[in-house]
């Protein structure tokens, strides 16, 4: 008996251990398995594959930005997260990488993970994601033994033997490789170059067609974004901007302000003669004091950063303790970045060396573009600049600006009648402007006339139209008020879409009527000079050459020995920037422009139409190689412009008959204006030649 007992007691004792373990896992099963934060998962289970810390636990003090990018994250009511920051920072392993590892194996989540191309899958798993579970013990055990990322295969898909699969979708191919698979969490990395992709795609773009991978977990989903700034019209900047725009501020060590460096807050590079010297003497100064902070003091600040998110500000309070004040955004997405001081990597005597290799590189716009993008988290510097445009009202306004004048009467003071046709398959469009002595223009009649393509053909269509706008309309002239007729000065034609059917009608019209028509043809100035944009000469061409005339006004006519035809040549930015300009301008200034008052209903739906197509094009201002900062108008409201172009043609054929806007009211048009360029002439030798004795037109096909 008493060994019987001596047994029972000895597998008691064997036993007590694993009862208390399972005893411990049921009740830690009941209750529900806690779920580390993304710092204490960081700082408990992540190893750093690379960088000066390679092979150490990861710790807040190697970059303390690193810290308060995720402790932010886990205080965040948003699910939504877009991070950019400087280069060798470590941006990926901090950002993209870290989170990915912990929705896999902290909440055992299945994560879609974005990249630009297919090709790029393996170099972001054996480079960014591999290393950092193969560095962990903990996370190692999870690696698959068979299947994708296995045996160093290029994976497309890799289930972890905790039952979470890293899916890599790609930002390029087809539309339905993106919507077959769904996932509680999306990461999106290089998110600026999918818009690249997206340009092939027939649906929504693919940064949104991958967030469409959560949709079926509604508030429970999350997603990341992250990228090196590009341009301020790229995705990273556009979300970062429309996050809370959160960025670490540090108390200055001079005059305890808290402070924001940025990078031109890094001085005493720009008169250095060497990078050497550079790295001796570049330093950040305090944005409140001015005071140079040393790398010793740059080190002790970034210790002390605090968070602010944009609205807010940070200050010491009255019991020596930082406050903060100001509500944080109340905005659907949690932004956060860093720059080159924030990088703990980064001595000043480092940046410096390189903020002076861009200022006297070889090519330093390049370089500065990098150090803005890569170390300073600026985007490129715009090459296009909004204008501020008018509206459908004002554009409507003008037509009771000038006046009770109806359709087709003629304004007192009148000088000038000049007229814009635009040439279309169906329709032509067209615009006549009567002028005054100090250039104010009054639109004395707009309209459409149909061209019967359909039933005659083009050629025969468009030149029917023609002559029945030519000789029912623009030949008889107009009236003023008083009875008084007045002549069309100069008519342009629009020569753009079919030049040889428009060159016909102005040897037709030769015959008929040959004083003050010809073709236009306009040109923009996007491009750099020499590729088909516009030009202005800079001088007459000799007797027979082909510039004939010069305006001051970004115009030309260019004589076609080929077609023995004179062609005027238009910017037609700067033309359609005189329209805006006119129609902004006071009424009763010089340059104003007006047009007549519609009086029934079927002359305001004209009107209508008239003034939403004079709206239907955005001027901006583009920095364009060799010419610097242009006006470019272009087109993104896909509405028609016809209207806006035959308008600018009429400005440049009243240009031709010899209007210029006055400096000022006494009616004196700027100085050194050229003449007119004057209708043909009749001679001895030709009905009707230039100044230099050449025929005017060629009346032979």
């Amino acid at each position: 008996m008493v060994v019987v007992a001596r047994n029972k007691s000895t597998l008691t004792d064997a036993w007590r251990p694993v009862l208390l373990r399972e005893s411990l896992r049921f009740a830690e099963a009941a209750r529900g398995r806690r779920i580390r934060s993304r710092v204490d998962f960081a700082t408990q289970v992540v190893r750093l594959p690379e960088g000066p810390h390679v092979g150490k636990p990861w710790r807040a003090r190697y970059q303390p930005y690193a810290f308060h990018l995720l402790d932010q994250m886990d205080r965040s009511r948003h699910r939504k997260y877009r991070i950019t920051g400087c280069v060798q920072s470590g941006k990926t392993t901090n950002g993209p990488a870290i989170n990915t590892c912990w929705h896999l194996f902290e909440r055992r989540e299945t994560v879609v993970y974005g990249i630009t191309s297919m090709d790029m899958a393996r170099d972001k798993w054996l480079e960014e994601i591999y290393p950092i579970i193969d560095a962990s013990p903990l996370l190692r055990q999870y690696l698959p033994k068979t299947g994708g990322g296995a045996k160093g295969g290029t994976p497309s898909a890799i289930k972890f033997r905790n039952g979470a699969t890293l899916r890599f979708m790609s930002a390029h191919g087809r539309d339905d490789k993106r919507s077959a698979f769904t996932a509680p969490v999306v990461v999106k990395t290089e998110v600026d170059r999918y818009d690249e992709a997206g340009e092939v795609s027939r649906e929504a773009p693919p940064v949104e067609q991958m967030e469409a991978r959560t949709a079926a977990f509604g508030d429970r989903a999350f997603s990341y974004e992250e990228c090196t700034v590009t341009t301020e019209d790229g995705r990273i900047w556009s979300e970062l901007q429309s996050g809370t725009y959160t960025a670490l501020h540090y108390p200055c060590t001079h005059c305890r302000e808290w402070v924001r460096p940025m990078r031109e807050h890094f001085v005493a590079v720009e008169d250095c003669r060497t990078p050497q010297e550079a790295r001796k003497s570049g330093t950040f100064i305090c944005p409140a004091c001015s005071e140079a902070i040393s790398e010793a003091n740059r080190q002790a600040m970034l210790d002390l950063g605090q968070p602010i998110h944009r609205g807010q500000a940070i200050a010491w309070g009255h019991d020596g303790a930082f406050e903060v004040t100001g509500e944080a955004p109340d905005v659907d997405k949690f932004s956060f970045w860093w720059n080159a001081f924030d990088n703990r990597f980064w001595s000043s005597a480092f940046i410096a060396g390189e903020e002076w290799t861009a200022l006297y590189a070889k090519h330093p716009e390049e370089k500065d573009l990098a150090r803005r993008q890569f170390a300073w988290t600026l985007p490129a510097e715009p090459e296009v600049f909004d204008s501020t445009p008018l509206s459908l009202a004002e554009v409507l306004d003008r037509a009771a600006t000038g006046g009770e004048l109806t359709r087709g009467v003629v304004p007192p003071g009148t000088v000038y009648l000049s007229a814009g046709i635009d040439v279309r398959k169906t329709q032509l469009h067209y615009v006549v402007v009567a002028w005054t002595a100090d250039g104010r223009g009054h639109v004395i009649d707009f309209g459409i006339m149909k061209v019967p393509s359909k039933e005659l053909g083009i050629r025969q269509g468009v030149l029917t139209a023609l002559r029945e706008l030519r000789d029912n309309r623009i030949a008889k002239g107009y009236q003023d008020a008083e009875g008084e007729r007045y002549p069309v000065g100069w008519t342009l034609v629009d020569g753009g879409w079919k030049p040889s059917i428009i060159r016909s009608f102005m040897r037709e019209t030769a015959r008929k009527q040959p004083k003050g028509w010809m073709m236009v043809l306009g040109r923009g100035q996007s491009e750099p000079p020499g590729k088909g944009s516009y030009t202005h000469p800079k001088a007459l061409s000799k007797p027979g050459g082909r510039i004939v005339w010069m305006g001051d006004e970004q115009c030309y006519v260019s004589w076609n020995p080929k077609y023995k035809l004179p062609a005027m040549f238009a910017n037609s930015d700067e033309w359609k920037s005189f329209v805006h300009e006119g129609l902004s301008t006071p009424p009763d200034m010089p340059g104003a422009l007006t047009y007549w008052l519609a009086v029934d209903s079927d002359e305001k739906a004209l009107a209508r139409k008239f003034a939403m197509q004079l709206i239907a094009e955005k001027e901006v201002q583009k920095l364009v190689k060799d010419r610097g900062v242009v006006t470019v108008w272009i087109d993104e409201s896909r509405r028609a412009n016809h209207f806006l172009d035959c308008f600018y043609y009429a400005c440049a054929a009243g240009h031709l008959c010899g209007v210029r806007v006055a400096i000022e009211h006494s009616g004196r048009s700027a100085p050194g204006s050229p003449p007119p360029f004057m209708p043909p002439q009749a001679s001895d030798s030709s009905p009707f030649n230039m100044p230099d004795g050449r025929p005017f037109l060629s009346l032979e096909e």
